[in-house]
């Protein structure tokens, strides 16, 4: 286990909890591309796949790369100046 969390301890459930919790407030009050928000997600699907939950981490680092790729466009995409 990559984090250390014993599945279906409670420590584990502990802890995603605070994962959980600590996502749903960054995305409400940073929005989804802040950077606290891509490592709160990561964090969150990390303490999924300690616990086994894979399936629920699969579907958040595919989030996650959807996100990052969309922000590697835009940052590679020119900017037109403003009249």
């Amino acid at each position: 286990m990559a984090g250390g969390l014993v599945p279906g301890s409670h420590t584990d459930t502990w802890a995603i909890a605070l994962y959980e919790r600590t996502l749903a407030d960054r995305e409400r009050v940073l929005g989804d591309t802040h950077p606290q928000t891509l490592a709160s997600r990561n964090n969150l699907a990390t303490a999924y796949q300690d616990a086994g939950r894979l399936d629920e981490a699969e579907d958040l680092r595919d989030r996650w790369a959807q996100i990052m790729a969309q922000i590697m466009v835009d940052r590679a995409t020119p900017r037109r100046a403003q009249d």
